[in-house]
């Protein structure tokens, strides 16, 4: 038996087959690695953009912070009178209904929920008198809206030049029946030139229970409490304590706004 081997015989159209492969192959890989690095540059230019700019969302924020602290400190000054006042709608208001708690006599669900509703009613319409000498008014009409402007300079000394970077905040206040919307945008400049980094954020400052106080009832009170119809759970007396919730300004729904 003749063993030997015998050459073994390709085509051309097989010789043109494998080389169109290996052809597709190569161009395969190469169009693999040419997206994998258009991904990680994309990539690198979203991280640092967002490195870039999360420091002008933190100043926005800042921004609608200073608002809502002004905002705080100007209430202070008015605080008693705005209690005053409701309490007084709820004496000689609708007859109300008291109950026992854990911390004392309370209204009820009902007449508390009134009672914060009187509450912001009154403190909203303190604000319309004092607003202006917070802020700057901004617009008349449709509604009035406030405005609040303030700058940042920082300065970075380099071996053969310096570097300015000036940041401008204008935080938009908007009184609402019982809430405020504020929103600050920040505009950044290096050396005088105007950056196209910025940002702005939105949020809403409502009013929410922050504490609560003791009134105490004295004989006249409880007479035009009982005389309006007021459902006590016992029969009051001079000395009884009601507890009252007090609110304060609190800022919820923060969001970035796209102003690109």
């Amino acid at each position: 038996m003749n063993t030997a081997s015998r050459p073994i015989h390709i085509s051309k159209a097989q010789h043109g087959g494998a080389y169109i492969m290996v052809i597709t192959a190569i161009m395969l890989i190469f169009m693999l690695v040419a997206v994998a690095l258009s991904v990680t540059a994309a990539s690198r230019r979203i991280t640092a953009r967002y490195a870039y700019n999360v420091g002008l969302f933190d100043l926005a924020v800042s921004g609608n912070e200073q608002a809502l602290f002004l905002l705080c400190q100007s209430f202070d000054s008015q605080k008693e009178d705005v209690i005053s006042r409701a309490w007084a709608q709820i004496v000689y208001g609708v007859p109300v209904v008291f109950i026992f708690s854990d911390e004392g006599l309370r209204l009820s669900a009902l007449d508390e929920e009134r009672f914060k509703q009187i509450f912001v009613e009154e403190a909203m319409a303190g604000y319309g008198d004092v607003l202006g000498d917070i802020f700057s008014i901004f617009s008349q009409a449709p509604r009035r809206r406030y405005q609040l402007t303030w700058e940042l300079n920082t300065t970075f000394d380099m071996e053969e030049y310096t570097i300015i970077n000036s940041y401008r905040a204008v935080a938009t206040l908007t009184p609402y029946s019982g809430h405020f919307t504020i929103s600050t945008r920040i505009h950044k400049s290096i050396n005088g030139v105007l950056s196209p980094s910025r940002a702005a954020v939105q949020a809403s400052i409502i009013w929410t229970a922050s504490n609560h106080r003791e009134i105490t009832l004295d004989a006249y009170t409880i007479s035009v409490l009982v005389a309006n119809g007021a459902i006590f759970p016992d029969t009051p007396f001079p000395g009884m304590r009601i507890i009252l919730d007090e609110f304060a300004l609190t800022m919820v729904e923060s969001q970035r706004i796209d102003i690109s």
